[in-house]
């Protein structure tokens, strides 16, 4: 389906966000008309001189540009996929209820924005500060994040998009040279820790500052760090 001129425009305005983006695909997923049903006897709801109603739901796609100041709010925006443009992707849903004769429309757009949120400041590599300390951040081996991107294969429930409600990570480069070549910001681990003694030294020492501030016991240091010592990382480069 394709939304009409004036549907189209009111549909931007809906979820234009204050930093510059560029909409570049609307999608109708769903159209209803008429809506609202009457519970009983058939027929729909009509509102006064706009008469009946119906509902539009539908995805929009767009771009945005993440050198751009004014979008450094955006979380984690930096390390964000790009596209051939350079730019990072995003899509939206809408819902719009409007007449369905927009000749009995009263010409003006009630539209609900979404609520501001405020959120954790980050170090360079992405990472929350602030807090609890957690020996995954203070020895961190990539960027953890509240966000992931949901996988396809044989059930890709919403595939493509943003899956808030699932954290993922960003794994570090192991060296310097791999890091150059991906065009990764953030340090490798090798330099990072070095080797593997170093890595598990800096856990050693994120551990004991949690436990010396009473956020970890000692029993569970322990076993973080003898986790470290016997993970993988950087192993082999003593």
């Amino acid at each position: 389906m394709r939304l009409r001129g004036r549907e189209l425009a009111a549909s931007l305005v809906t979820w234009s966000p204050e930093a510059p983006a560029r909409v570049t695909r609307i999608v109708v997923d769903t159209r209803v008309t008429p809506a609202f049903p009457f519970n009983e006897g058939g027929g729909h709801q009509a509102f006064g001189a706009a008469g009946l109603y119906e509902t539009i739901a539908g995805h929009a796609f767009g771009e945005l540009d993440p050198a751009d100041p004014r979008n450094a709010i955006i979380q984690d925006i930096a390390l964000a996929p790009r596209n051939a443009n350079g730019k990072v992707e995003y899509v939206a849903s809408f819902y719009l209820v409007k007449p369905v004769d927009m000749a009995k429309a009263s010409g003006l757009l009630w539209h609900k924005r979404a609520i501001r949120m405020l959120v954790p400041k980050v170090d360079a590599d992405g990472n929350e500060v602030g807090g609890v300390p957690v020996v995954l951040r203070d020895a961190p081996l990539g960027t953890y994040l509240g966000w992931n991107i949901t996988g396809g294969g044989t059930r890709p429930f919403h595939q493509g998009q943003i899956c808030n409600y699932m954290g993922g990570m960003i794994p570090f480069a192991r060296t310097q040279a791999e890091r150059v070549s991906g065009n990764d910001p953030r340090l490798s681990l090798e330099e990072r820790y070095l080797n593997h003694a170093g890595y598990v030294k800096a856990v050693r020492a994120a551990a004991e500052n949690a436990v010396r501030q009473g956020f970890l016991l000692q029993a569970d240091a322990d076993a973080l760090i003898r986790n470290a010592a016997q993970s993988n990382v950087l192993k082999g480069d003593d």
